[in-house]
């Protein structure tokens, strides 16, 4: 924070050390310089009072950055020895505001400078368009210097705060288009409120439901869910309260008598200080791959089931070889093969040859 001072003569050398030079009256005598401060505490008054208002203002929301800036320059002359004569001006980045009185030229000028290495810079300054008498500092008390310095610390964090918010809500605008356009269920719970606070539209396409408000999402999701289930489900969500990374497989039932198999994530947020304050989670039906996964495991067992020729009659007829050929490879009549082929076919719930050769790619028998 740099604060540069510019004041001319009246009482004030610069080049003297800041030491007052003697006034003399007409006749030549030496008198005093009019008093710096008459009341003391009426001016610490009105230093309160205004940085009351400028914090007041500050936390205004139905002004943009110009009208906030506008105000407080406005409130600055006030807050001086001399409000008559007083002019301010007021910077953040772009937006520059000042009152009528302010005197760009002015010699009598008191300026604040902030945020040179920041994101958010500007400037404060208080103009006299005349001069008065001071003490060590020209027409500024100390006090006024303070006071400014204060502002200033207090615009620029402001700003600042106004701009970080900006950015995020930016931040969070494009990742609600990048969650909306997914088909994975993306939902965000807050342990502040006990409440999930957000779900995205792919919820209603992968559970068939629709949610009446945030308080709703709770209750169709456990209700959805298959009473075998929950058990997992419930140790899913213990761990999510003791704020663990964690996931779980289950399935639900949906409204149109449907049923879906979900492979939910869990991850816990945490903020500046390390502290868990929500928790995120990313649901993906995978009924596809759960069903496909079932028919292997249950071909394999039921692969399992058959007689080791079986399973050579299967090899071959699967590969495209006939009856007679299998018959000749294997040395077996060709009403043997025909036997082995009706019981496997029967063992594997398999209807015809097609089914059979569909049946023996999935489970890797063939290419």
């Amino acid at each position: 924070m740099g604060i540069r001072t510019n004041n001319e003569d009246n009482g004030y050398n610069p080049r003297r050390g800041g030491r007052k030079r003697p006034q003399r009256s007409a006749s030549g005598a030496r008198t005093q310089p009019d008093s710096p401060l008459a009341d003391p505490g009426a001016e610490r008054a009105k230093e309160l009072q205004a940085l009351h208002a400028v914090a007041e203002v500050l936390l205004r929301t139905d002004l943009g950055p110009g009208g906030v800036l506008q105000e407080i320059a406005e409130l600055l002359p006030l807050a001086f020895r001399f409000p008559g004569i007083a002019g301010a001006s007021v910077r953040v980045g772009e937006v520059h505001v000042a009152t009528e009185r302010f005197a760009v030229a002015s010699p009598w000028i008191l300026a604040a400078e902030f945020g040179e290495n920041a994101d958010v810079s500007g400037s404060i300054k208080v103009s006299y368009s005349d001069a008065r008498p001071g003490a060590g500092l020209g027409p500024f008390l100390p006090e006024e210097r303070a006071l400014l310095n204060t502002i200033a610390r207090m615009v620029c964090a402001t700003f600042q705060h106004r701009a970080m918010e900006a950015a995020l809500g930016r931040s969070e605008e494009q990742l609600r288009h990048i969650v909306e356009s997914i088909d994975e269920v993306f939902w965000l719970y807050d342990w502040a409120t006990g409440q999930h606070i957000y779900l995205n539209s792919a919820f209603e396409k992968v559970w068939g439901a629709k949610v009446n408000g945030h308080r709703d999402i709770a209750r169709v999701f456990l209700d959805s869910i298959l009473l075998e289930d929950r058990p997992a489900v419930a140790t899913f969500l213990g761990e999510q309260r003791q704020q663990l990374a964690c996931e779980v497989c289950y399935r639900i039932l949906r409204p149109d008598g449907t049923i879906r198999w979900i492979h939910d994530r869990a991850f816990p947020i945490r903020d500046s200080e390390g502290r868990p304050y929500r928790t995120a989670g990313v649901a993906k039906d995978i009924t596809a791959t759960a069903d496909s996964e079932q028919q292997f495991a249950s071909g394999v067992a039921r692969i399992s089931s058959l007689t080791p020729r079986q399973r050579q009659v299967l090899q071959l007829l699967a590969e495209g070889k006939s009856v007679k050929e299998a018959a000749f490879l294997l040395g077996r009549s060709p009403k043997t093969i025909e036997t082995h082929k009706a019981e496997l076919m029967q063992r594997l719930r398999i209807p015809d040859i097609a089914a059979l050769v569909r049946f023996a790619m999935r489970q890797g028998l063939i290419r």
